[in-house]
């Protein structure tokens, strides 16, 4: 397993990407925020929209 972080120029970041073995990817997302909201999973939603089926859970 590969532990990475992720972010692209557009702004948008996953704190944690677990990239196991066989490619596919796990992003972890870590706030210090009492709430969480929508735009809390932008970066998540972003990773996912770009590896495709690699992304296995977020």
């Amino acid at each position: 397993m590969r532990l990475h972080h992720w972010r692209i120029s557009g702004g948008a970041e996953v704190d944690i990407v677990l990239e196991l073995a066989d490619g596919r990817i796990v992003g972890i997302e870590s706030k210090a925020a009492d709430t969480v909201t929508g735009e809390d999973f932008l970066g998540l939603a972003a990773l996912r929209d770009l590896a495709g089926p690699q992304f296995v859970q977020g």
